[in-house]
C-alpha cells in the first residue's frame, strides 16, 4: 500500500504538470468543471497508480490507460490528445524509473 500512495502521489503531480503545461505551450484543454476535472483526475490517478503496482510491466500498460482515460473519462478525440497521451506516459514512466533509482540507492541495496 505504501507504494501505491508513493505512485499515486508522483502521478498525480505528473497529470497536474503536464495538464499545466500543455495548456500553456501547446493548445488549451478543456476538461471542464474544476469539481468534475478533480473526482475524474483521481479516478484516473488511482487507476493507473492500480496499473503501475500491481500489473506485471504495468508501467508499459499505462499508455494504454492514459489513451483509455482520456477517450473515456474526458471524452477526448484521440487525435486530439495524441500528443498529450504520448507526454503523460513518457514523463510518468520517467518520474518512475528515478522514482524507484531514489528508493534503492537510498535503501543501500545496489
Amino acid at each position: 500500500m505504501v507504494l501505491f500512495a508513493l505512485v499515486f502521489g508522483y502521478t498525480a503531480i505528473v497529470w497536474v504538470a503536464v495538464i499545466f503545461l500543455y495548456s500553456f505551450f501547446i493548445e488549451s484543454f478543456d476538461f471542464g468543471a474544476l469539481s468534475t476535472f478533480a473526482w475524474k483526475s483521481a479516478l484516473l490517478v488511482g487507476i493507473l497508480a492500480a496499473v503501475t503496482v500491481w500489473v506485471p510491466y504495468g508501467g508499459f500498460f499505462t499508455l494504454f490507460v492514459w489513451a483509455l482515460g482520456l477517450l473515456i473519462v474526458f471524452q477526448k478525440d484521440l487525435w486530439e490528445s495524441r500528443v498529450l497521451i504520448i507526454l503523460l506516459w513518457s514523463v510518468n514512466f520517467v518520474a518512475g524509473l528515478v522514482l524507484r533509482g531514489l528508493l534503492l540507492s537510498a535503501s543501500g541495496d545496489s
